[in-house]
């Protein structure tokens, strides 16, 4: 039985011996970067004194782009335990926590 460890997600864990598996992390590395740029685009946005409404659709659409890095990793993390025959009760026990973690 592989050895796994939680990650910063709570209930998220990835097995230990595999490793990252680079082809999925890439495309959310990515995304994170994308994200971490908005941030701060929006924190010259506030410095700059850009009118409310601005800031609030970029907040918007960083809040939304979170949500799909969040979401990529829960549907991972589902298709992982299925494909390696996890208990199905555990399985959706544990994506049900997630969800609600995440929501």
């Amino acid at each position: 039985m592989p050895r796994t460890r939680e990650t910063a997600l709570p209930g998220l864990k990835v097995d230990v011996q595999e490793g990252p598996d680079e082809e999925r992390l890439a495309p959310l590395l990515a995304r994170m970067r994308r994200i971490e740029g908005q941030a701060r685009g929006i924190q010259r946005m506030l410095q700059e004194g850009r009118p409310c409404h601005e800031v609030v659709m970029q907040l918007a659409a960083m809040r939304a782009a979170l949500s799909k890095v969040g979401m990529a990793l829960i549907a991972d993390n589902l298709e992982r335990c299925v494909s390696q025959g996890d208990d199905p009760r555990a399985t959706l026990d544990q994506a049900r926590d997630l969800l609600m973690k995440f929501s």
